[in-house]
């Protein structure tokens, strides 16, 4: 009974050695040692190939190992005539004549609304024809000319914009979009120049919205015409030093 177990033991403890020594060395069919993790030549890469279902050194611009092992690339793709291929360790595709590549796919640049003329450039209005934006009925295209904030994606700056709203300003805090600058108190008179809280914006410029009690709108604040030293008569008639305003004119 001992001579049979030791003897299991002994046909077990040999065939792990077997399989240990098969796993290091892998001995191919032709008697040559599979190569191991960092034997590999320049530009190869050690990974599992798919074609020999074992480790092997592969080339780094393989499809399925692109620049690093596992990392797949497109092959082809019959349909819209897209062709993997494996550049500098990257996944690229090369598209068929007029298409480009972007983000991985081929593209129409004359007709695709989210990459109008390029890649990521979006068309305003939603719509692209030859590679411009297409703005919808009753609207106009307007293209801002000022200096592009810091944040925005890449895009053309410009925007379809209505009668209403015909002027297109840029913001950090606003966005994009289409407003009127006569009466929009985060953009009065030109982009970016804000009303104070409790100030309207009236035909481009900062002012009190209403001025009662016999008042009158002078800037950004409410005058007394006839009373005010300051604005006498009319906004910013200055009277004389010492001299009072009575009824809209300057007394000694």
């Amino acid at each position: 009974m001992a001579r049979a177990l030791l003897s299991e033991r002994a046909m077990r403890d040999m065939r792990s050695k077997i399989v240990l020594g098969a796993v290091i060395l892998c001995v191919v069919a032709d008697g040559r040692a599979e190569p191991r993790a960092g034997q590999c030549p320049d530009g190869q890469l050690y990974c599992f190939d798919n074609k020999t279902m074992s480790p092997a050194c592969v080339r780094a611009d393989d499809l399925s190992n692109c620049g690093s092992c596992g990392h797949r690339c497109l092959h082809e793709n019959p349909s819209t005539g897209e062709v993997g291929r494996c550049v500098a360790g990257k996944c690229v595709v090369e598209c068929p004549q007029g298409r480009i590549s972007c983000s991985g796919r081929c593209v129409d640049p004359k007709a695709d609304p989210m990459n109008c003329g390029g890649c990521g450039i979006y068309a305003a209005g939603g719509a692209c024809h030859d590679g411009q934006s297409q703005c919808p009925p009753a609207t106009h295209l307007v293209r801002w000319t000022g200096a592009v904030p810091p944040g925005l994606p890449n895009r053309r700056m410009e925007g379809c914009c209505s009668k209403e709203r015909p002027n297109l300003c840029f913001g950090e805090v606003e966005g994009a979009g289409c407003t009127n600058v006569k009466i929009d108190r985060a953009n009065c008179g030109k982009c970016g120049k804000r009303c104070g809280p409790a100030l309207a914006c009236v035909n481009g410029t900062c002012a009190v919205p209403h001025c009662g009690g016999g008042l009158s709108r002078c800037g950004d604040h409410c005058a007394d015409f006839k009373n005010d030293e300051a604005n006498c008569g009319k906004c910013g008639h200055i009277c004389p030093r010492g001299w009072q305003c009575q009824k809209g004119r300057c007394y000694r």
